[in-house]
């Protein structure tokens, strides 16, 4: 659950840049508990692997609050018979809903001053073993020690997420990268920037976005690097991106 969390913080940092690109597809929809709740808004639905494995991710734009949001739809889950879970908080929501045959891992995060919801929604069939997951990126260096804890591509939108475990401190695990990167040819984005958890490298239309927590619940250092092929740079950098020089 907690490297479902830093991709959909990954996901949120660089969406300026991924709304620019082939992200949202026209797939053949499955069902989804909050369908017929009135107002809401599928604005994006894209195929995905998990460790190899099919899977969805929709987002759903909610006009209501986080609270309400996420009271509409474990409300109706369980109305249905379904398991399901919030964990609640301030800005960002975490849940699952546990159906017959398939499994929705639920991020919702407040908008527009609490007016709006967002809810990202990965789905994915129960039971089903993980295939072997495909490349990771040559142009991304080797991590050594490192155990990778989770994968995630999209081979539409050109994006593959990867979660590692290290045995290296936050700040050794970003410089590895950060110095990795620089001798495979990418340059810092914002080379002024410094001190900012999420570090943000280009090399021509690739982008590269990586962090290393602390994360208490695993007594591991947990590295994300995030690797997206844009068909163009954005005209400027969105504010909420930073680099490490």
């Amino acid at each position: 659950m907690r490297a479902f969390v830093a991709w959909g913080s990954i996901v949120l940092a660089l969406l300026p840049a991924l709304s620019n690109a082939r992200v949202f597809e026209r797939q053949p929809r499955p069902r989804l508990p909050w369908e017929r709740f009135i107002g809401w808004e599928c604005i994006s639905r894209t195929p995905v692997l998990i460790h190899g494995t099919p899977a969805t991710l929709a987002t759903w734009a909610a006009p209501e609050s986080l609270e309400s949001a996420c009271r509409r739809i474990l409300n109706q889950a369980v109305e249905a018979g379904h398991t399901a879970f919030w964990i609640p908080g301030e800005a960002m929501a975490l849940g699952a809903i546990a159906e017959g045959d398939r499994i929705h891992q639920l991020l919702a995060m407040t908008q527009e001053s609490g007016r709006q919801t967002l809810v990202f929604a990965l789905t994915r069939e129960r039971n089903t073993p993980d295939s072997a997951p495909p490349a990771i990126p040559e142009d991304l260096p080797s991590f050594p020690g490192a155990r990778l804890r989770f994968h995630f591509a999209n081979e539409g939108s050109q994006t593959t997420t990867l979660f590692w475990e290290t045995p290296l401190p936050p700040e050794q695990a970003q410089a590895f990268l950060a110095e990795g990167l620089r001798q495979k040819g990418w340059q810092p984005a914002v080379p002024e920037a410094t001190g900012h958890p999420l570090t943000l490298y280009l090399k021509g239309n690739d982008l590269c976005a990586f962090s290393a927590e602390w994360s208490r619940q695993d007594h591991q250092v947990l590295v994300t690097v995030l690797h997206h092929r844009m068909e163009r740079l954005p005209s400027r950098l969105p504010f909420s991106w930073r680099a490490l020089p």
